[in-house]
């Protein structure tokens, strides 16, 4: 069984948009892929523009990992995410090989 963790890695902001401050305009998600015994890892980058964006505004000194995960992951389309998790997957189950020409 494969279990698929999705975290914040970083973020950028801007520091100032109209009457906002720290507006979020860029975010690093990283998903890992584990399977009990290895682990395998990619990240994805989010980004806002601040002219785009609606609803109620959460100064930056409390927003929560999984407000800005659950925005990242908003922004990508599902088959990106899925993409992502099928590629983690796959690596998990590969065997990595020596370079042929390595012991040439």
């Amino acid at each position: 069984m494969i279990t698929f963790i999705w975290s914040v890695k970083n973020m950028s902001s801007i520091p100032a948009v109209d009457n906002l401050t720290n507006f979020v305009c860029t975010v690093v998600m990283q998903c890992s892929a584990t399977n009990g015994t290895d682990t395998n890892a990619s990240n994805v980058v989010a980004t806002f523009d601040p002219l785009e964006q609606s609803g109620v505004y959460t100064p930056y000194s409390q927003l929560t990992q999984d407000q800005v995960l659950a925005w990242g992951l908003e922004s990508i389309e599902a088959s990106t995410v899925s993409s992502i998790q099928t590629q983690l997957a796959l690596g998990l189950s590969s065997t990595t090989l020596p370079l042929p020409w390595a012991n040439a």
